[in-house]
């Protein structure tokens, strides 16, 4: 299984698997990181007792029954091919480290399943992920590949409403305050620059795909984002920074995503 080795209270931050066979589209990416979170904690439930569950796996507390509302626990992220927008790869990623007993339980994890999407086949990967994972890169441009989705409300004046010129400057500045508080909390710098992107979508080859094409929300009873409708940005830093890069909504479920904008 491959391995970062990047220091942190553990020394590895993630691991990277391969999907071999069922490769999906990037647009489910929710759906595909939520199935790849229920097979990381079956498995480590199956061998080592399901309240015995690292928080830093499940993202809750005690007895797993309370959300955690830090950004420091796992993150279930989807790498696609740049080509077509499939999903080739999938990395889990704990920003403090992954603790060394639960390498062994983490290679047992061969399949996801589900009706939308059938067999999943997973290989876990040799290679070191900061050599192959583009996610997991070191640069000072990024662009979203999925949709950033509002963890709360804009806050727009009624009277910014009326006229759309006054509107779209308003849903800007809104938006880039959001932006640039979900990057705070994660401990990144301030961005020199938040490109607002007004094509509603990504290009992958010779495919754009529209944000409102994108699963944008999480499956099951976990609630949804403040608003239904997507959004994407180029970030820009003064220094190189290193991924990944999700904030938002749905950033520990592969929405909110970005990868260096040189490899777009």
């Amino acid at each position: 299984m491959s391995r970062s080795k990047v220091p942190g209270v553990y020394g590895i931050q993630a691991v990277r698997f391969r999907i071999e066979s069922g490769v999906p589209s990037i647009t489910e990416a929710p759906l595909v990181a939520g199935l790849f979170r229920q097979a990381v904690l079956s498995n480590i439930g199956k061998l080592e007792g399901y309240y015995n569950i690292p928080s830093v796996l499940s993202g809750k507390g005690e007895f797993q029954t309370v959300r955690s509302m830090s950004h420091r626990h796992a993150h279930y992220l989807c790498e696609p091919e740049l080509r077509c927008g499939s999903v080739t790869h999938l990395c889990l990623y704990i920003q403090e480290g992954i603790p060394p007993e639960l390498f062994p339980d983490l290679a047992t994890i061969r399949k996801l399943w589900s009706v939308q999407l059938g067999d999943l086949h997973l290989e876990p990967e040799e290679y070191d992920p900061y050599q192959y994972c583009r996610l997991l890169s070191h640069a000072k441009e990024w662009t979203s590949i999925t949709p950033f989705m509002l963890g709360r409300h804009l806050r727009i004046k009624r009277s910014e409403k009326h006229s759309q010129d006054i509107y779209d400057d308003a849903l800007e500045r809104e938006l880039e305050k959001q932006v640039r508080s979900e990057l705070k909390q994660r401990g990144f710098p301030s961005p020199v620059s938040v490109e607002f992107d007004r094509s509603n979508g990504v290009q992958f080859g010779c495919q754009f795909l529209f944000w409102k094409d994108f699963c944008r929300s999480r499956t099951g009873t976990a609630p949804g984002p403040a608003v239904k409708y997507g959004h994407g940005f180029r970030l820009v830093f003064r220094k190189p920074v290193r991924g990944p890069l999700a904030i938002g909504y749905g950033c520990h479920f592969g929405l909110g995503m970005f990868l260096p904008s040189r490899v777009l």
